[in-house]
C-alpha cells in the first residue's frame, strides 16, 4: 500500500491504454507514472499543532509534509499551484519582475506596488514574506487566493514605529519600554485590532491583529514610505515551507506584482524556517507564546523582565 505524499491518502493504480500504469490520488491531483518496480513507501512527516488561537499555523504556516514532488522537486505547492487551487484559476499575465533590494528607488518601487493593491515578496528579518496593503479589500482576497489560503487563518501586518503599533493593536496597558525593547526584532505581537484597521476581509474571524515592526533595512524603508499597515505572511503556498531565498518560491511569480531580492536570509539554517516568534499580549499583566521562533529566549526573558507572566 503506497500514500500520496502531498496529501497522505492512499494512492490507486491506474490502467491507461498504451501508456502503462500510473500512480493517482482521489482527493488531490498528485500522480506519478510507474516505470519501474517501487520498492519503497513515502510517508508524510506530520508536525503536531498546538491550538492556541487556532494554533500556531493560523498565525504562519508550517509545512505537513517534507515529501517533494518526484518530476521537479518541488513540494507540495507543485502540484497544488499548477492544478486545482485557487491561485491556478487566477489569470497570470507575465511573471513578476525580481528587482535586486540594492538597486536604486527599490524602495519607492515597492511602495508604489503596494500603492496599486499588488502583492509583492520581500525579505524580512527571518524569512521571505508575501506583502500587500492592509487596508485594501482587493489586495487582501489576492494575497489569500495567492497563498491557497483558508481566510479564517489570521495573517499579522508590518508598520514602522511603536506608535504605528499603538495606531493598529490596543496597547495601552503595555509600556513604552517594553515594547521599544522587544521591538524593532524577529517578534511579532498580537493585540485586539483597534477601530483603524477597518478591512472586513483581513483576519474576519477574530477581533486580533499580529504586528511587526521588522529590523531588516528593506522593509523597513518601504513601510516608511509607504505610511500605511503593510499585511504580510511567508512567501509559499499554505502548509509549505517558508522560504530563505527567492529561488524557493518561484512558482509564485505569475501571481505577484514583483520580488524583491535580498539574497539568501537567515544565514541559510534551516532552524530559521521557524520566521519570527509570536507572542499574544493582548491580556493585561501575562502573556501567550502562540509560536517559539528566532529569538524566543530572549523575548521570553524581556516579558518576564518587564513583570509579564505566561499564561496558557
Amino acid at each position: 500500500m503506497l500514500f500520496c505524499p502531498t496529501c497522505a491518502n492512499i494512492l490507486i493504480v491506474e490502467e491507461r491504454p498504451e501508456r502503462g500504469l500510473r500512480y493517482a490520488c482521489n482527493t488531490c491531483p498528485y500522480v506519478y507514472d510507474i516505470k519501474k518496480k517501487v520498492s519503497y513507501r513515502t510517508f508524510p512527516k506530520l508536525k503536531e499543532l498546538d491550538y492556541i488561537m487556532g494554533g500556531a499555523a493560523a498565525w504562519e504556516n508550517v509545512d505537513s509534509t517534507d515529501a517533494v514532488c518526484p518530476k521537479c522537486g518541488h513540494g507540495r505547492a507543485c502540484f497544488m499551484v499548477r492544478h486545482k487551487t485557487a491561485s491556478a484559476k487566477m489569470k497570470i499575465d507575465k511573471m513578476a519582475e525580481v528587482i535586486k533590494c540594492s538597486e536604486e528607488k527599490a524602495y519607492s518601487k515597492a511602495a508604489q506596488f503596494l500603492e496599486d493593491g499588488q502583492v509583492i515578496a520581500v525579505p524580512t528579518d527571518t524569512i521571505y514574506g508575501l506583502a500587500c496593503s492592509a487596508n485594501c479589500p482587493q489586495a487582501i482576497k489576492k494575497l489569500y487566493a495567492i497563498k491557497g489560503r483558508d481566510s479564517a487563518k489570521p495573517v499579522a501586518i508590518c508598520v514602522t514605529y511603536v506608535e504605528d503599533l499603538r495606531k493598529w493593536g490596543k496597547s495601552e496597558h503595555l509600556s513604552d519600554d517594553l515594547l521599544h525593547t522587544l521591538l524593532p526584532g524577529p517578534v511579532t505581537v498580537v493585540l485586539e485590532k483597534t477601530r483603524h484597521l477597518n478591512n472586513p476581509f483581513l483576519n474576519p474571524k477574530t477581533s486580533k491583529i499580529g504586528i511587526r515592526i521588522p529590523q531588516y533595512l528593506f522593509i523597513n524603508k518601504v513601510t516608511k514610505i509607504f505610511d500605511k499597515p503593510i499585511a504580510l505572511t511567508s512567501a509559499n503556498f499554505s502548509n509549505e515551507p517558508s522560504t530563505l531565498s527567492v529561488k524557493e518560491f518561484e512558482h509564485l511569480y505569475g501571481h505577484l506584482g514583483a520580488v524583491f531580492d535580498g539574497g539568501v536570509l537567515s544565514e541559510g539554517l534551516e532552524q530559521n524556517r521557524t520566521g519570527s516568534t509570536v507572542v499574544d499580549l493582548s491580556n493585561v499583566g501575562s502573556y501567550t507564546i502562540i509560536r517559539k521562533g528566532i529569538s524566543y529566549d530572549k523575548i521570553v526573558t524581556i516579558l518576564e523582565d518587564h513583570g509579564l507572566h505566561s499564561i496558557g
